[in-house]
């Protein structure tokens, strides 16, 4: 790790724009660190973000089996078989209020808040913020904070407008408002379901009606997308996972070299990659991370034929659905499986009291800060499994806040950004939602990126591929970004002595602490 920190943690102000999994994580690791200052916004009345029984559809799971995508150091549970596979969304937001109690977090979130502008005040390096209270009404202007961390991933519906839309007769529903109450009125009624969509959500949509046995729906998608089996990718463990979990760490990382090479490698070296109409060749730029275990692709298999429609849709009809294909489909209720949006774009930013357009800024300083809005972050870029990704944007912030240079000038940023490989740049998008970019490619390039700017070290990144791959485990990436442990230790025995910032700076800067370090 680095040497020292420059400012103490303790003397920061972080917020934390959205309290999914993510955002839980980083508040808790910035604790570990030693941040205290620390004001997360959540926009519903409890933490949960994707999780939060406003925004999760009916059936919805994890996009893989626990052992992968649970807190650090607080697995779901102690019994291997359920973190082997995955759960339910309910089953999500209970193990998220153990997390949160067990960490003591509660005080660190305010709720029904929704954040509406930031403020960039150059001369202070600050940010103010403006915050919504939909229980009150009120927009209020709270901070000034060192940092605002943008943690908000899925909670806004991304709902298309078709042509004809206002002629069509039928109901159109999100998949986020797909609730137990409307499904069951659906099914009751024999409702002629539309399905719109060909990646994760969509599948889980089909997935709800094929296990009841309902079959007056049909599925329309543009492009088949691509998964991973499971059981071969984030399968048990076992000693023959080592070699089966090599050959996917290479086949992730020949992308470097040749997209087609990792495709070969997926498909015809471990079969791990796997579509539901049978496309050839698989479109890897259409796979996202999801997986898909033996019982959910023999269900999806199950569809009939004639009720699947590759094709986009031309119109919206009175009755149904006019496609590009020549085909019509009747129609009652079109559910759309069409992803979310973050939200991101109804925030109104502004920098010395002039207007500031995030969509145009350079790139991303460590992938995590904007260049020339340095008080704002997005984990946008960030491709980490669950909610670990969160304790890499708490080091992240804490590097940035009291480890690297403040006010680092455009030059100094661009020499530390050319290292920064791939095209994971658009705050706007999560980079694994983003249709423009290939999500394997991308992510080898990240994590190659990341070794070539020093963030972390090619050792640490096989070792937590390896982890994960290899031993179906996940540990968060260690980052070479942070002072060592020991410096950590010193810090914190500081704090427990009530030793005062100023006699904290003097030790930090004396040659017995420097020994220490080494």
């Amino acid at each position: 790790g680095r040497s020292t920190f420059h400012t103490n943690p303790s003397e920061v102000k972080i917020a934390v724009i959205g309290c999914g999994w993510t955002g839980i994580q980083c508040v808790a690791r910035l604790k570990e660190i030693g941040v205290t200052d620390i004001q997360a916004y959540e926009r519903f009345d409890d933490v949960g973000g994707t999780w939060h029984p406003n925004v999760r559809y009916l059936g919805q799971q994890t996009h893989a089996p626990m052992h992968v995508t649970s807190f650090k150091d607080y697995p779901y549970s102690s019994e291997k078989d359920l973190l082997e596979g995955k759960i339910r969304g309910d089953e999500v937001q209970n193990y998220l209020a153990r997390f949160i109690a067990e960490k003591n977090l509660r005080g660190c979130f305010k709720l029904n808040s929704t954040l509406k502008a930031v403020h960039y005040d150059s001369k202070q390096n600050t940010a103010l913020i403006d915050v919504e209270y939909s229980d009150s009404g009120l927009i209020v202007s709270e901070g000034p904070f060192d940092l605002v961390v943008f943690s908000a991933g899925t909670t806004y519906p991304n709902v298309p407008i078709f042509p004809g839309q206002e002629d069509f007769q039928g109901t159109i529903i999100h998949s986020h408002d797909l609730k137990k109450e409307n499904f069951r009125s659906m099914v009751q009624q024999n409702k002629k379901v539309s399905i719109l969509g060909g990646g994760k959500t969509a599948v889980d949509l089909v997935l709800l009606f094929q296990r009841i046995g309902y079959d007056n729906f049909a599925w329309i998608y543009r492009n088949a997308f691509l998964f991973c089996k499971m059981e071969l990718f984030f399968g048990p463990q076992s000693v023959w996972r080592i070699p089966l979990g090599l050959s996917n760490i290479i086949a992730l990382f020949s992308s470097l070299i040749s997209v087609q090479l990792k495709t070969r490698w997926l498909l015809w070296c471990n079969g791990c990659a796997w579509t539901y109409d049978g496309s050839k060749p698989m479109n890897t730029a259409k796979f996202k991370g999801g997986q898909i275990c033996p019982d959910q692709r023999n269900l999806v298999r199950s569809v009939e034929k004639h009720r699947m429609h590759k094709s986009d849709i031309q119109s919206l009809k009175p009755s149904g659905i006019q496609l590009t294909n020549g085909n019509f489909v009747e129609t009652d209720v079109l559910l759309l499986g069409t992803s979310s949006l973050t939200g991101i774009d109804m925030i109104k930013f502004t920098k010395d009291g002039k207007s500031y357009d995030i969509e145009n800024c350079p790139k991303m300083l460590n992938y995590f800060t904007l260049q020339d809005f340095p008080v704002f972050a997005t984990t946008s870029a960030l491709f980490t499994l669950g909610p670990m990704r969160g304790c890499n944007v708490a080091e992240l912030a804490v590097y940035h806040l009291c480890v690297q240079r403040r006010n680092l000038s455009l030059s100094q940023c661009q020499s530390i950004t050319r290292w920064q490989l791939g095209n994971v740049n658009d705050v706007k998008k999560l980079a694994f939602m983003n249709n423009e970019i290939n999500f394997i490619e991308e992510w080898s390039l990240l994590y190659t990126g990341m070794v070539l700017s020093g963030l972390v070290d090619v050792v640490d990144i096989l070792y937590h591929f390896i982890g994960m791959l290899c031993w179906s485990r996940q540990q968060p990436l260690q980052m070479n970004i942070l002072p060592n442990r020991k410096v950590l230790m010193f810090e914190k025995n500081c704090l427990k002595q009530n030793v005062t910032n100023q006699e904290q700076k003097r030790l930090l800067s004396d040659k017995i602490v420097l020994n220490i370090m080494n």
